[in-house]
């Protein structure tokens, strides 16, 4: 007889004596429970323990891998971290909001167009872009007067500007004031820095 592998020689209980196959029967039957109660829950703590072990080799083996990847992982933090400065650097800052208009004026000023009018307006756009926590869209429209060589150089310093300055609206016509130059309308969107959740 087998048990949990063991070969076990146990006496043929048809010829013993009533008593001795009694005693034996009993005695047997305390070893089983026995090793019900000390084996088995030492082989099921066994397997527990042997199944936790795989489960630990296998978080290990991806553990590894993240460390070996953690260098370039990190190369790539820095590189868009770089990026969202570059990028910050374009927005105005809450401070110079009332800059914006007085740099465009010297702007125009300086191509020789003629603000006639500028207003603030809320932007009612992309709701990407007018809803991001990390900046504020600032919408103006400008009525402008100028030549049409003026206004170019205008609108191409405007482009060149070291802020992001986007053109999103422009119309353009005769001017009824002045027969060599043109009544400009045109909507500037910039950028106000209001927050920023990733640091270096």
């Amino acid at each position: 007889m087998k048990v949990f592998g063991i070969n076990i020689n146990l006496p043929d209980l048809k010829f013993a004596d009533p008593k001795e196959a009694k005693f034996i029967a009993m005695t047997g039957g305390i070893v089983l429970v026995a090793l019900l109660i000390g084996v088995v829950p030492n082989i099921y703590q066994l397997f527990h323990v042997t199944s936790k072990i795989t489960q630990m080799k296998s978080k290990s083996r991806i553990a590894e891998e993240k460390i070996k990847n953690l260098p370039q992982l990190r190369n790539k933090l820095k590189a868009y971290v770089s990026q969202i400065d570059e990028l910050e650097e374009q927005f105005f800052d809450v401070d110079q909001v009332a800059e914006l208009i007085g740099m465009i004026s010297e702007l125009a000023k300086e191509s020789g167009v003629i603000i006639l009018s500028s207003k603030q307006f809320e932007y009612k756009g992309n709701d990407v872009v007018a809803k991001n926590p990390f900046y504020k869209p600032i919408l103006l429209k400008l009525e402008l007067e100028g030549r049409y060589h003026n206004f170019g150089k205008f609108v191409n310093l405007l482009e060149r500007h070291s802020k992001l300055i986007l053109l999103s609206e422009m119309s353009i016509e005769q001017s009824e004031k002045k027969k060599d130059a043109l009544a400009i309308e045109l909507s500037i969107l910039t950028f106000l820095k209001v927050g920023r959740e990733v640091s270096s």
